[in-house]
């Protein structure tokens, strides 16, 4: 196709600066004018790699994004398209597969691999994009967790398609060198931490359990604050969801950021390691247990509270028997601890058994 650009086709350009170092040496014995030259070309040189490897990072993404969406979701933003509404739209060809497998390109004297240095700046987006994923993560609550599926599957497509054209270390390995999965004195990553800490102080005491719906909804009453880092915003086109998809997917996405349900619990075993499960029950059980073990004191020193008292007579009715009972435990039910400590602790430990 003649309208589909070829990137091969910009190496010839640099042939310009092999001719002029020898004519600068050797015809006019100028070695100013040649450390003119070699500096001009390490600065063209070095803008080339990156605009090269940025547009091949670009056109994978938003291939991966486009790729990624559901079929039927798809499907109906292609419809809203033909009735006027914008739909993502496949990027456009490139025809760059001469050029990226360049491995021997001798420029001033110098033979460069073109490859390895274009896997390197691929590897350093992936890095950075994959951090920039997490850190969305890490300033949302727990409902993040479903987002944060979406685009690391949108970014492993990616590696996927990178990995087609230069060499890539495995996708895992990067995620764990991002998330610190393993290090010298954890095992644990970025994504569990902030995941159990998500759970343990903001989903539990701040969120009521729909048996229903089988759905977590933060209450109207916030009882325990939560400090969260500050929203991070995806800074280059390129990275998360990409620029050819980003309005299907957020769109996609606010639908789970208001509830914590299936499609959560679904994300979080996807993408937390076989060890990190457990590790979750377990921290989940032991909040459990200091939670019963708080309830317990609080129930025995109500209990030893509670008047003596006889059931009253039936004469009384419904209303004066209430009544009755409710004179007698005012006394507790003004107890400044009995809503926020002794209520909010049966919820907290309803919600873990629910989760």
């Amino acid at each position: 196709r003649p309208d589909v650009p070829m990137i091969e086709s910009i190496l010839h350009t640099l042939d310009v600066y092999n001719d002029a170092a020898p004519r600068a040496l050797y015809v006019l014995c100028q070695q100013t004018l040649y450390d003119e030259i070699e500096a001009e070309v390490n600065l063209v040189f070095d803008q080339f790699l990156y605009l090269i490897a940025d547009e091949l990072y670009s056109h994978c993404k938003n291939r991966a994004s486009v790729g990624a969406l559901e079929l039927d979701y798809a499907r109906r933003l292609r419809e809203g398209a033909s009735a006027g509404k914008g739909a993502p739209k496949p990027p456009p060809a490139r025809r760059g597969d001469a050029a990226l497998a360049q491995r021997h390109i001798h420029l001033l004297g110098r033979a460069i691999d073109l490859n390895e240095l274009i896997a390197r700046h691929a590897t350093n987006k992936l890095l950075k994009d994959v951090d920039c994923c997490v850190r969305r993560f890490e300033s949302a609550d727990a409902a993040g967790i479903a987002e944060l599926r979406d685009v690391l599957g949108v970014v492993r497509r990616t590696h996927a398609l990178l990995a087609e054209h230069v060499e890539l270390a495995p996708f895992d390995s990067l995620l764990e060198e991002v998330t610190d999965a393993v290090g010298p004195a954890s095992f644990t990553g970025r994504v569990f931490m902030h995941a159990l800490r998500s759970v343990v102080t903001d989903l539990l005491p701040n969120s009521a359990y729909n048996l229903h719906t089988r759905r977590f909804v933060r209450s109207v009453v916030q009882i325990r604050a939560v400090q969260r880092e500050p929203a991070h915003k995806v800074a280059q086109k390129n990275l998360a969801f990409g620029e050819a998809a980003h309005k299907a997917w957020e769109a996609s996405a606010k639908l789970s950021r208001e509830f914590f349900g299936r499609p959560h619990v679904d994300a979080l075993v996807a993408l937390l390691a076989p060890t990190d499960m457990p590790s979750l029950v377990q921290n989940l059980l032991n909040k459990v247990r200091e939670k019963l073990q708080l309830l317990k004191l609080y129930m025995d020193a109500i209990t030893e509270g509670l008047p003596p008292s006889k059931l009253p007579k039936l004469v009384y009715g419904l209303v004066g028997c209430y009544g009755l009972f409710e004179v007698r435990l005012k006394p507790i039910l003004e107890y400044d601890d009995l809503k926020p400590e002794v209520f909010q602790t049966f919820r907290e430990v309803g919600n873990a058994l629910a989760f």
